[in-house]
């Protein structure tokens, strides 16, 4: 007789003994009664909170097609999933989110299962994007542009390295969240006029070292608005020196290898490789002309 079902949370998973945590029950579906709308390749859903789901999902095919086109032929998904909600509760225990929760957006990628269970760990399977709009109406920002961020991390997962999740290795986040602050403020010159001021303050503050920000200081609370800045310049003036496929190029590569504590990939010689395929130059090179530039621009 069953007596009792309830989901598996993170917090209860060694109580319930699960080991694998792709098979917790954290997804929206779990949780909240949703409504969907298909765009084009890209499905919306939203909760009881967002009434006003259908220019969403216009906005969210848009900016699809746009990150789309940027990648060009580079393997993708087939299509995404956005989950949309003003209530601050459900973007907590939406895939239990935590602490992001209070990020305007937020990109999950998923592992994929074989047919006999066997969780496949060499190359992620999907996405799925949050995004909070209490918090992008908290802060005046535009939702086209949060879903065009997380958009750009959702269309090019599927080419990124699948970390362990152990605290000491970690896809560069100057390369991920580089790049989509650079997708995401292509189309807006004031946007890019900020990023710019942001990095000024930082350079005169002395937060600049002349590499691209560690992975495992990058989002600390006093200097994750000067790292996303900062980043994006990398990608901004490698279009500058080659234009911007050598850039999405240089960030496509840079995303299948991985950042070791006390051994960033920006010294590795696997980036050496990668900045003289793409840019025409060692790393050593483009990391001091960058730093020229970026100091230029402070």
């Amino acid at each position: 007789m069953v007596t009792d079902i309830r989901r598996t949370t993170r917090a209860g998973a060694e109580k319930d003994q699960v080991r694998d945590q792709s098979l917790l029950a954290d997804a929206p579906w779990h949780l909240s009664a949703l409504k969907v709308i298909q765009a084009g390749n890209v499905c919306v859903a939203g909760d009881e909170s967002v009434p006003d789901l259908k220019k969403y999902a216009a906005a969210a095919e848009a900016q699809a097609g746009k990150v789309e086109a940027l990648w060009g032929d580079r393997i993708r998904f087939p299509g995404h999933v956005l989950f949309l909600t003003r209530k601050t509760a459900n973007m907590r225990a939406w895939y239990e989110t935590g602490k992001q929760a209070q990020n305007e957006g937020i990109m999950r990628p998923l592992k994929g299962v074989r047919q006999n269970g066997e969780v496949y760990t060499e190359q992620y399977a999907g996405s799925r994007v949050l995004v909070n709009l209490a918090g992008i109406e908290k802060w005046n920002d535009d939702p086209a542009l949060v879903m065009r961020h997380e958009l750009a991390h959702a269309v090019t997962a599927r080419a990124t390295v699948v970390t362990p999740g152990l605290s000491f290795l970690d896809t560069p986040r100057w390369a991920q969240e580089g790049f989509a602050s650079w997708v995401e403020n292509l189309e807006v010159p004031s946007r890019q006029d900020q990023q710019r001021a942001v990095v000024a303050q930082g350079v005169r503050a002395g937060r600049f070292t002349g590499l691209p920000p560690s992975s495992k200081t990058f989002y600390r609370d006093d200097l994750i608005q000067f790292n996303y800045s900062l980043s994006s310049t990398i990608f901004g003036f490698a279009e500058r020196l080659k234009g911007r496929d050598a850039a999405i190029e240089l960030y496509a590569s840079a995303i299948r290898y991985v950042d070791v504590e006390g051994a960033p990939l920006a010294k590795a010689p696997a980036f050496d490789g990668i900045c003289r395929r793409v840019l025409g130059m060692g790393n050593d090179a483009f990391l001091a002309r960058w730093a020229g530039f970026v100091r230029k621009e402070a």
